[in-house]
């Protein structure tokens, strides 16, 4: 689209060629902090159901691992009573 087809209707709404009417509405992002922030709480919220999620199974599977094996628990004991 050019802007010599463009028939300005208001300072966000165009009346294009084919007779629709469209609305253009830019932020500018640099003054703007509020979606950088909102980017932010998403990308946090992923990563913390994430490593929640990762924490919980590991200890559902470490239990079960101890329950089902006994060499392995043994191993797990002998490696636990090295470190402390």
């Amino acid at each position: 689209m050019n802007e010599s087809e463009l028939k300005a209707y208001d300072s966000h709404v165009t009346l294009c060629p084919d007779g629709k009417y469209r609305w253009i509405y830019e932020v500018n992002l640099f003054k703007n902090a509020s979606t950088f922030y909102d980017v932010v709480k998403v990308i946090g919220l992923t990563l913390g159901l994430v490593y929640g999620m990762m924490l919980i199974m590991g200890i559902f599977v470490l239990d079960y691992i101890r329950q089902l094996c006994p060499r392995v628990n043994k191993n797990l004991e002998k490696r636990n009573r090295e470190k402390h």
